[in-house]
């Protein structure tokens, strides 16, 4: 029977405290005494509430839309919410810009002008994103990622978020951008490799070469893709859902990512030697086809992205991580498709993405 009453235990009774009192001391069930706020044996405890990273709301909550006018200043955002730490740390990267341009340091100027672009597209979304936080949401209908710029820089190298389903459908969105851009362009990706060295390659070297290009351009592609979702999905395309439909937010947003990309692909005016090389290019492949694989190709990407953000409830985590995996599977492509090999280490491509 001790045994019995061990592992079966039957009805509980309580031992209450001296008379005079009503507190209980403990709960004792045949074979087991346990102490009051211990959960009986064998019962599910709910884990304890994570802290929130976002800012507590404050009584007087600023305007979204102001933090994001100020932001055209470098820093000037985060000024106006009162968040002394980001200004300073959003702001730092422009002073550098214009420290190494006047300095006449070309190549720090060159890299500084790439950071400073990505963290000032980002700190719009950060500013507005703060201001939403700050009002507790306040007035609006969908809610917003409370997560920074630290946590989406780092979204891509997490298993879970490259790993899953998604990547088959954003796989599946690259080869369609590859298979137009073979259709509308095929001059801008032939084989200008004079010298055989690209042609000479065995599959060995050309997949060897593609798998350091995709590492390369996976890590070049990371601050990219962090600061162009959280400016047209986090900002842009979470503004329009707030007073459209969700469809028609994603079509809108999707179009204003792919008009903002088609200045790349467009004729240079700055140097004579450039000019005349890109219009070789262009009288080969006309230049509507070259915007048209442009609009095309930004657009899908903008929909499978704000789909991304939609399936997983405002987070960005996923949409950044298959952003960066497509562009780095389109550079990746290139040994097989086109371009220029001028040494082992040195390669030159011309795929307008």
């Amino acid at each position: 029977m001790l045994l019995l009453s061990l592992f079966c235990p039957g009805p509980a009774f309580a031992v209450e405290a001296p008379s005079g009192t009503s507190d209980l001391v403990a709960v004792v069930y045949p074979g087991t005494v346990t102490e009051p706020g211990t959960p009986y044996p064998g019962t599910v405890q709910s884990p304890p509430p994570q802290p929130s990273t976002a800012p507590a709301p404050v009584e007087d909550p600023p305007s979204p839309g102001l933090a994001v006018l100020c932001s055209i200043l470098p820093g000037a955002g985060h000024l106006y919410l009162g968040e002394l730490d980001e200004a300073a740390y959003y702001a730092a990267p422009f002073g550098a810009m214009v420290f190494f341009g006047l300095a006449g340091m070309d190549t720090l100027y060159g890299i500084s002008t790439f950071v400073w672009w990505e963290v000032y597209l980002y700190s719009m979304f950060d500013a507005y994103r703060d201001a939403r936080l700050l009002g507790g949401n306040a007035g609006y209908t969908h809610p917003i990622t409370s997560k920074g710029f630290w946590a989406h820089l780092t979204a891509p190298y997490h298993f879970s978020n490259l790993f899953t389903g998604y990547a088959l459908l954003t796989l599946a969105e690259t080869a369609l951008t590859l298979t137009l851009a073979l259709v509308l362009t095929p001059a801008t990706f032939s084989i200008d490799d004079p010298d055989g060295e690209l042609t000479g390659m065995s599959f060995g070297a050309k997949l060897g070469l593609s798998l350091v290009l995709l590492a390369g351009g996976y890590l070049f592609f990371t601050p990219v893709a962090a600061a162009e979702e959280g400016f047209f999905r986090g900002m842009v395309h979470g503004s329009l859902k707030e007073g459209t439909p969700t469809p028609v937010a994603l079509l809108l947003s999707s179009t204003i990512f792919a008009l903002v990309h088609i200045p790349q692909v467009l004729p240079s005016n700055t140097d004579e030697a450039v000019v005349q090389d890109e219009q070789a290019q262009v009288d080969e492949d006309p230049l509507a086809n070259i915007i048209a694989l442009r609009f095309i190709s930004g657009f899908t990407g903008g929909l499978l992205f704000g789909l991304l953000y939609e399936l997983e409830g405002g987070e960005l985590d996923h949409a950044i991580t298959m952003h960066v995996l497509s562009n780095s599977v389109l550079i990746a492509s290139a040994p097989f498709l086109a371009g220029r090999l001028a040494s082992p280490l040195e390669v030159s491509f011309s795929i307008p993405f």
